[in-house]
């Protein structure tokens, strides 16, 4: 009875809107230049506008806002209706969609009971804070990866299909979502669903350009995004390449390491999680599968920053309110709280934060060791554990 208030979801709703509204106000009303702290925001908004008029989307325009764009061409088209409202509002309503769209997520999950969730959306909101301070599109890349996953479940592989072919087109990320394809009762209609899917979304943007510039821009697209890896992999931007290759990089401080010393052992470590078949519909060991992919996004990309960290962290939530909770797991998830969680923010020592867990990218490493024991699970847990 003491907790009700904090449990109940109508209250959870309102608490995520209100906060997600104040990062929005509090970015927008932070300096001189209303724009400086919404950068990001300004980039989404600006695509649109840029679409429409056929210029180039991944081209620099110091003019209108700093660094480049680099989300495919439909992500353009989603951002319009938050384009073709004034700069506040429109940024009010993004940071709310995003944080709608994670919470619905995470009570759409099987398995966990009301009072489950409720605790998840309270252990998630500081993450979804980072994300929502940078007005960023975490949130909804969260929420496109778990749906991707529950929608299999309750067998709507249609909308199953429309979130893993949205979060491809506009982040990559959403590929992740591919990882769940096993679990489908009916494989046939997931592939002609998302094939329907990606048509559609590749063509819409047709519908506000034109299709010779879409054909290019996605060219571009391709360019840009090979262009930004190589500028994320260096060692003196401590709010870049947040991954286990960027730490490693920096604990050694050589930049020349190459990403597959580290991305080869964790696909085959990623892959090796098939050979358990008759377990397949098994939803623990779904729920698993899902908190492994979430984490791999954050763990292999050289694009992980502070804001990136909600993606992983929702997975080492999930895992551990279905985990046995041993000691070793209670340690292991109060340490990605603590540093993976609370060590992007201002909860952190600041001298700790800049001189150790950002310069050496050691916000990444309790979620490391999360997804090794989510695959020690996975495959060391005899059938009737499961």
């Amino acid at each position: 009875m003491k907790f009700d208030f904090l449990l109940n979801k109508r209250n959870i709703l309102l608490i995520w809107i209100a906060v997600a509204v104040a990062m929005a106000m509090k970015q927008y009303f932070t300096g001189d230049n209303p724009h400086a702290h919404i950068n990001n925001f300004i980039i989404f908004k600006t695509s649109f506008w840029h679409l429409i008029h056929q210029e180039h989307l991944y081209a620099y325009h110091p003019d209108e806002y700093v660094d480049l764009f680099l989300y495919g061409p439909p992500f353009a088209v989603m951002i319009a209706p938050f384009a073709l409202v004034p700069t506040l509002l429109g940024v009010i309503l993004w940071n709310v969609a995003n944080a709608i769209a994670l919470l619905f997520a995470i009570y759409e999950l099987p398995s966990f009971d009301e009072k489950t969730k409720a605790i998840m959306s309270w252990l998630c909101l500081n993450s979804c804070i980072t994300s929502l301070i940078n007005v960023q599109y975490h949130g909804i890349v969260t929420a496109l990866i778990i749906l991707a996953y529950t929608f299999i479940k309750k067998e709507k592989d249609f909308w199953a299909a429309f979130c893993i072919v949205l979060g491809t087109m506009t982040k990559l990320y959403g590929v992740v979502g591919l990882a769940f394809f096993f679990f489908s009762k009916n494989k046939l209609k997931l592939i002609a669903s998302g094939l329907f899917w990606i048509a559609v979304l590749f063509v819409l943007p047709m519908a506000f350009s034109s299709p010779a510039y879409i054909l290019q821009t996605y060219q571009e697209w391709l360019e840009v995004l090979v262009k930004k890896n190589d500028i994320n992999e260096v060692l003196t931007n401590p709010y870049q390449d947040l991954s286990v290759m960027g730490m490693v990089r920096r604990l050694v401080q050589d930049a020349s390491i190459s990403n597959l010393w580290y991305i080869l052992p964790a696909v085959l470590v990623f892959a090796l999680s098939y050979i358990r078949i008759n377990l397949f519909f098994n939803t623990r060991y779904q729920l698993l599968l899902l908190c492994s992919t979430l984490m791999l996004v954050v763990l292999a990309s050289t694009g992980t920053e502070a804001s990136t960290l909600l993606i992983g962290f929702v997975g080492a939530v999930i895992w551990y309110m279905q985990s046995a909770k041993t000691t070793t797991d209670k340690a292991l998830f109060i340490f990605a709280l603590l540093v993976t969680s609370f060590g992007p923010t201002d909860l952190m020592p600041k001298y700790i934060r800049n001189e150790f867990l950002r310069k050496y990218a050691l916000m990444v490493l309790p979620m490391l060791l999360v997804w090794i024991k989510v695959h020690w699970e996975m495959l060391a847990s005899k059938k009737e554990e499961f």
